[in-house]
């Protein structure tokens, strides 16, 4: 069931996906909603949907099942800064910080969390951990750039920025399919240029 709903959700075959779902008796809908990875794969399946708050729901109940799975967690965490749920995000981080910086999976979405609710001064530490951890991905280091640059410190922001383009202008041009790749060498392009 949950490799058939993968392979559904990975090929944007979102009809029979909803199919097999119906398909559940409500003693098998119970059962599965007993497992993580069905509400991960539900909670997909709705975020495909656009319903995020069905998507978030899910993964709070995978939360609940599994707390110490940091997966779940950041997974969680996407989703709410996707939905823009400052109110939520706010308190979960509150649950995870700083104890999350000893949490190589909750790095990137704690602080963005963090960002997305404009403190620099928190973010800071969990995008300087990501950015060393991706050295050559150049949308975290476009991030990390942000972040420093909202925490004062202008030249290593600078620093990291040229770092990312010249990673950028190495790796050649983005397919037509990374959007958010032709967005960081737009950034890029408008903060080095000159005049």
């Amino acid at each position: 069931l949950h490799l058939a709903l993968e392979l559904y959700i990975q090929t944007r075959n979102i009809a029979a996906a909803e199919a097999l779902l119906a398909s559940l008796t409500p003693a098998e809908l119970k059962s599965q909603e007993q497992q993580t990875s069905f509400l991960q794969i539900r909670a997909d399946l709705h975020r495909a949907h656009g319903n995020l708050a069905a998507a978030i729901n899910d993964m709070q109940r995978a939360v609940h099942i599994m707390p110490a799975d940091m997966g779940l967690n950041a997974q969680l965490l996407w989703l709410l800064i996707e939905a823009r749920d400052t109110t939520q995000l706010a308190a979960l981080l509150a649950q995870h910080h700083p104890r999350a910086l000893g949490e190589p999976a909750l790095w990137g979405p704690v602080g963005a969390g963090f960002a997305l609710l404009s403190n620099a001064r928190d973010a800071l530490p969990y995008y300087a951990r990501q950015a060393a951890a991706h050295r050559d991905d150049s949308l975290w280091q476009v991030g990390y750039a942000q972040v420093l640059e909202e925490a004062k410190q202008v030249d290593m922001a600078w620093r990291i920025r040229r770092h990312a383009w010249l990673n950028l202008k190495r790796s050649g041009q983005p397919g037509p399919e990374q959007r958010e790749q032709w967005q960081a060498m737009a950034t890029l392009a408008l903060r080095l240029s000159p005049g």
